[in-house]
């Protein structure tokens, strides 16, 4: 997980996935970018595409601006390089 940064509330673990595979923070926001190094994927060859409603919202402009998270959110990653 993330460093701690103040706004963190320890013990509220938010629940989220990241090509399906369930993730977990304390932190209200992530990045892009730490969301998809949490998830053991390296930014400058990947980038990260939330799923709502069935349709992807690139973050791959913007990777370090803070996301505020919630519970059950969906994330898929995409190879930059293809």
């Amino acid at each position: 997980m993330s460093a701690k940064v103040p706004g963190e509330k320890p013990g509220l673990l938010i629940h989220y996935t990241v090509d399906g595979n369930i993730q977990s923070t304390t932190d209200e926001t992530l990045t892009p970018r730490e969301i998809l190094e949490d998830a053991g994927l390296d930014p400058a060859t990947h980038y990260l595409a939330r799923v709502i409603d069935g349709r992807r919202h690139s973050y791959k402009d913007t990777p370090d601006e803070p996301l505020v998270m919630d519970e059950h959110m969906q994330f898929v990653t995409v190879d930059a390089r293809s």
